[in-house]
């Protein structure tokens, strides 16, 4: 691959890769978009260089695009994890507006409610759902199979719509 294909291939999956961080990115890493993205044509260019060009390839090309898309999706989760997107610095906090906080206590508040109705089985899973861990990371957390955690997601889920028509 020559390095005017691969900048033709840049110009033309750029939309994506950067729409890609955009989605996946947490917004307290915003400093860090440069970063994703250069990592993200990197990586795209190791695989491009190791198994090649498509046969009919085309700068525009929807595969292309696609590739680069989900390469900046995965960058930007690993970015999330390593810089630890749960933990929110006190300078941040400070920044927030009154009303900000005052909205995150009631949903804080609401969502405690809401898991006190629910039974010892399903609110841990619940809780680890609001905290942003997928269901594979909450099974292999539990020690249960997926299938048990989506199902007991699906049925803390229910529970809670009903509950909450009385608020």
């Amino acid at each position: 691959m020559t390095d005017q294909q691969f900048q033709a291939i840049v110009s033309s999956t750029k939309r994506a890769v950067l729409g890609a961080i955009r989605h996946h990115l947490s917004p307290q890493l915003t400093q860090w978009i440069d970063d994703v993205a250069q990592e993200t044509y990197l990586r795209l260019y190791r695989h491009l260089n190791q198994h090649g060009l498509p046969e009919d390839f085309d700068q525009n090309s929807r595969s292309l695009s696609s590739l680069a898309y989900t390469i900046a999706k995965n960058e930007s989760y690993r970015m999330n994890i390593k810089m630890g997107r749960d933990t929110v610095s006190d300078t941040i906090l400070t920044q927030m507006p009154d009303q900000a906080l005052i909205q995150e206590n009631h949903t804080n508040e609401t969502l405690s409610a809401a898991l006190s109705l629910l039974d010892e089985e399903l609110a841990p899973i619940v809780e680890m759902t609001a905290q942003g861990y997928s269901t594979i990371d909450i099974a292999k957390r539990m020690q249960i199979p997926t299938g048990t955690v989506k199902s007991r997601l699906f049925r803390a889920r229910k529970k809670l719509k009903e509950n909450s028509q009385d608020w």
